[in-house]
This record gives structure tokens, C-alpha cells and sequence, in this order.
């Protein structure tokens, strides 16, 4: 996938596997707004604005995720993976708190959370996620 200049926040920084900007503009599509900002007070991107919302709202990264590219993790994680306090964790970007739409705040949320899993590799594919019971419903 190629991404413009305005699509940098679906994706993970640099040296970090990405997530499939797609799922995010689904949410987009369906929220109305964008999951996240990866913007400072000032405007200006950032890396760890950024990956402090991706872990908002899906949760810490597993350890084997962050192994895959050691340094570039260290700059944000210490060695036992604990997220740096330096740019705090924004509560209100959970999925949970973000979604507006919906009158059940759960199962779509949770839908998300499986299509955007850190790890490409625990992502279910689009059949699976076709027998979603936030789709089946």
C-alpha cells in the first residue's frame, strides 16, 4: 500500500511492522473522525504521540513484537517492555471510550482490536473477521 502525507497516522513509526491503514479508515469511515492524531500539543507529528495511541487503544504490544526490531523499541520501551513516561498514555483513545456510533460500545470495539492486532501475524484474515459476531449480529 502506498500512503500519502495524510494516511502517517495508520501507520506505526519506522522500523516497527505496520498495521493495515485500512482497518483504521474503517473507523474513520464509521466514527466520523480519525483513531488518531500522532500530533503534539503543537501540531507536529511524533513518533511517541503516535505509539502512545496505538497502545491506548489496542493495549500494549507483545514482547516478540517489539523484539523484532530491539532498538528501535528501546527508544520508547525499557528492556522488560514497559512504556516510557515520557509521553503519557491518552485513556480517552481506548476504542472502548472512542466509539460514538454504536449503541453497544463493546463488539465493534473488539472487532478492531482483532483486525489491528500488533502482531500482523495474530490478524485474523477478512473471511474470518466476515464471521465476527459484532457482523454477524
Amino acid at each position: 500500500m502506498i500512503y500519502g502525507p495524510l494516511d502517517l497516522q495508520y501507520v506505526l513509526p519506522p522500523h516497527l511492522p505496520s498495521a493495515d491503514a485500512d482497518w483504521f479508515q474503517a473507523w474513520d469511515l464509521l466514527q466520523g473522525r480519525t483513531l488518531f492524531t500522532a500530533s503534539k500539543e503543537d501540531g507536529s507529528f511524533s513518533d511517541g504521540v503516535h505509539l502512545s495511541e496505538f497502545i491506548a487503544a489496542l493495549g500494549p504490544p507483545p514482547p516478540d513484537f517489539l523484539a523484532q526490531n530491539r532498538e528501535r523499541a528501546l527508544q520508547y520501551w525499557d528492556e522488560k517492555g514497559i512504556w516510557g513516561e515520557f509521553v503519557p498514555i491518552p485513556v480517552e483513545r481506548t476504542l472502548e471510550m472512542a466509539e460514538s456510533k454504536l449503541d453497544d460500545k463493546t463488539k465493534f470495539p473488539q472487532f478492531m482490536r482483532r483486525a489491528l492486532a500488533w502482531d500482523p501475524r495474530e490478524r485474523p484474515t477478512a473471511r474470518e473477521l466476515l464471521e465476527d459476531p459484532w457482523l454477524l449480529e
